[in-house]
């Protein structure tokens, strides 16, 4: 066989399709088919090293609680279809099926089969880098939804919201959402490039004005991590162990 020429070689390499670097993969989706046979989907946040460590080959994820429906079965996807069964998850203790999500327990850990892939984002949960980013009104782009290219604004709002009683101040956000985006991580990147997760979406509520709210209306609803949040999870993974 004959060689080619080094012009010749470098003409082909001159006319190679650069490979492009495929970007992060920040969540996964998580499809459940409940007892009625209904399915729907979700969004799953992979924890970091530290939490995949307590279960050896597993990887735990946090999800919202809501999205767990009592006796349905649930598998974890990513971006190139590759899935693992949900094997095993924990709800928060305090949350119930019988009334609408309360705000701050709506999440719940599950596990499933290692994800060995390069790119897939495990996320740290700090509380004080969520305050630091919720005190400055600031919050990253929602990964993920769709139409969502620029920063969301957070507002801590005092309304009355019937289904989840009294009134509190409710962390709200504004970016635009759709259904099957539960459990979208809300994230900061430090310097070093540790992915840090600061809040989890968590659904819409119509919030009913108070004496500072122009009006009444729906506005997405989120859960912020903090330190209480981050040791409950560690405790929960425990337990499934």
């Amino acid at each position: 066989m004959r060689a080619l020429p080094l012009v010749a070689l470098a003409a082909l390499a001159a006319c190679a399709t650069p490979v492009t670097p495929e970007p992060p993969l920040h969540m996964l989706v998580m499809k459940c088919v409940d007892g009625a046979g209904e399915e729907y989907h979700s969004r799953v946040t992979v924890l970091d090293e530290g939490m995949r460590a307590r279960g050896g080959a597993l990887d735990y994820a946090l999800a919202t609680a809501h999205s767990l429906r009592p006796g349905a079965t649930c598998r974890v996807e990513d971006n190139r279809g590759d899935n693992r069964p949900v094997l095993h998850f924990a709800r928060h203790p305090d949350y119930r099926d019988d009334h609408a999500p309360a705000l701050f327990v709506d999440w719940a850990v599950v596990s499933f089969p290692r994800f060995e892939r390069e790119g897939l984002v495990r996320f740290e949960l700090d509380g004080s880098t969520r305050t630091q980013a919720v005190e400055a009104g600031l919050l990253p782009r929602g990964r993920g939804r769709l139409h969502n290219d620029k920063p969301c604004v957070i507002t801590y709002r005092d309304a009355r919201v019937p289904p989840l009683g009294g009134r509190a101040a409710y962390p709200t956000y504004s970016c635009r959402t759709q259904g099957g985006q539960s459990g979208t991580p809300m994230t900061v990147v430090d310097p070093d490039g540790t992915h840090r997760m600061i809040g989890m979406v968590t659904g819409r509520t119509f919030f009913y004005p108070d004496q500072t709210d122009a009006s009444p209306g729906w506005y997405g609803r989120f859960i912020p991590v903090t330190p209480e949040m981050s040791s409950s999870v560690e405790s929960l993974i425990d337990a499934l162990n």
